[in-house]
């Protein structure tokens, strides 16, 4: 194993800029070459063994990185331009203004072969085409180029102008850890034939199930989250790298670096890091998706006639893990450790869906606002009891609906009581250990729209002035603005905030996919 790393390290080194400045030239704006080459490169890193035994290692990791690329419509993002190029730099601009007229498959098969330095027979098993189509594409590119930009030493020269961020070594082992994860707990039954019939027809889940209703390409802007959490605003769903134009959206949920959707027809999606979609089907409209980065679960509810069903989804199989028929009315509420719990009239009730024939089991009368890492908050009229199993805690605090950040160390609920109408609110955040009230980084005079927790427990929001508090349909006197918020170090229960950015409310209130 310590020679695989070596191994794999020392190709990272090697590959990743070029395979950056490959996907760059290919029209991709460089967040989103990096983020494809992130996920490709950790793809290649799980089945490095296998791989490094093969005839042509460059092909199968250009091929992994094409593989993950977006498929969506990207817009183009210009490099800098140099007030004094080089060169070499006025050679780049120029190669670049060029390929943008070359038709899509001849910009393909040059770029692979002239900025990539693969021969044309490694092009052709990149692309899975005939050799004589590679050689007749590349000629056809050699034609229409500049006569400056048809030695492969000018081509090269140009493609190097282009810089890019250091191999990203740990992103790479992180992205590698995560991927085993999700699939260690989705376990051996999402790769089992698994039908279930349902009162509108039958759930086949394995990857060769019907294909997902079509969907057209995404629009995708590179643009790097300015905070931990994706969200939504005015139409656009901010990822990390990349925003994506998606209209109608009325929930979301991270799945991992994806996120779920539910829109106002019901429609569920699945959007990746990279901005590219996957329909993957129907919810009641208005209702809520759930996910786990854990799992690579996403979680809705299906319309059914008589009733609704659960439907688990995993994002790593792309198939149904289980679903489960519930009574009308039944609420989605939370999505932990395997678990899905689901609140009717008659009480909480918890399923596990990756237990072959487990079914729900009723736990309680009481109502579930979060629960996490054994950390269990219930709703009790206009107070939330925290109950701690493994360490015996049980304490009760003043708030309505709760959070409970990543490692359930702190959590935030609404302040209750009068003055709090519409949307907006005023959080309250406790230490989960022993129910003390921290800082929040709200002023008296300021309200939340949404919050959420990033990792290391920092806090996202959506504030608003208390006097905008019930007006935020785009009114000119609404701006709601970004706010993020990170612990300072050595300081406990201390917060430090500042302001990111605006945000557009055209078409309802900002959330986070949390």
């Amino acid at each position: 194993m310590a020679g695989d790393d070596a191994d794999f390290t020392a190709y990272l080194v090697a590959r990743w800029g070029g395979l950056v400045r490959t996907l760059v030239l290919l029209g991709l704006p460089q967040p989103v070459a990096e983020e494809a080459c992130l996920t490709g490169f950790a793809r290649c890193r799980e089945a490095w063994r296998d791989i490094r035994e093969l005839d042509d290692v460059d092909v199968e990791v250009h091929r992994a990185v094409l593989d993950v690329r977006p498929r969506g419509e990207v817009e183009p993002v210009a490099l800098p331009v140099p007030e004094d190029p080089t060169e070499a730099e006025r050679l780049r601009l120029l190669l670049q203004r060029q390929l943008a007229g070359l038709a899509a498959e001849q910009r393909e098969a040059f770029v692979l072969h002239r900025a990539a330095g693969l021969d044309r027979a490694q092009v052709a098993d990149v692309l899975d085409l005939p050799l004589e189509t590679i050689d007749r594409r590349v000629a056809d590119a050699l034609a229409a180029l500049d006569p400056e930009l048809r030695s492969e030493d000018a081509v090269r020269a140009a493609t190097a102008t282009i810089d890019v961020s250091p191999p990203p070594y740990d992103e790479v082992g992180a992205r590698v850890r995560e991927m085993r994860r999700r699939r260690r707990r989705v376990g051996l039954a999402v790769a089992a034939v698994l039908v279930v019939a349902t009162g509108t027809g039958v759930w086949v889940t394995t990857r060769t199930a019907a294909p997902a209703p079509s969907a057209p390409p995404l629009h995708v802007v590179a643009q790097r989250n300015p905070v931990g959490t994706p969200w939504y605003a005015a139409g656009r769903l901010h990822l990390r790298t990349v925003v994506v134009e998606l209209p109608g959206v009325t929930d979301a949920a991270a799945v991992g670096e994806s996120v779920a959707y539910v829109d106002q027809d019901g429609t569920v999606g699945i959007v990746d890091g990279a901005g590219a979609r996957t329909v993957i089907g129907t919810a009641v409209p208005g209702s809520t998706v759930l996910g786990s980065g854990g799992d690579g679960w996403a979680v809705w509810l299906h319309p059914e006639e008589t009733g609704v069903r659960v439907v688990v989804w995993s994002t790593i199989t792309d198939a149904v893990v289980e679903t489960l028929a519930v009574s009308p009315g039944t609420r989605l509420v939370a999505l932990d450790q395997s678990r899905v719990f689901t609140q009717t009239d008659a009480g909480l009730v918890v399923w596990s869906p990756a237990d072959p024939g487990a079914g729900p089991v009723r736990v309680g009368d009481h109502e579930l606002a979060a629960v996490g890492y054994d950390t269990e908050v219930y709703q009790v009229g206009r107070r939330i009891q925290v109950a701690r199993s493994f360490a015996y805690i049980v304490y009760s605090r003043p708030g309505i609906g709760a959070i409970l950040s990543g490692d359930a160390i702190h959590l935030v609920t609404r302040r209750p009581g009068p003055g709090e109408p519409g949307p907006a609110y005023t959080p309250l955040l406790y230490d989960v250990g022993d129910g003390e009230p921290h800082p929040t980084g709200i002023a008296p005079d300021e309200r939340v729209l949404d919050t959420a927790f990033e990792a290391g427990d920092g806090l996202d929001y959506f504030v608003v002035k208390a006097a905008d508090r019930g007006a935020v349909d785009g009114g000119p006197s609404t701006v709601p603005v970004l706010r993020r918020c990170t612990p300072v170090v050595g300081e406990v229960g201390s917060m430090t905030c500042h302001d990111v950015e605006p945000v557009p409310t055209q078409g309802g209130t900002p959330f986070f996919a949390d």
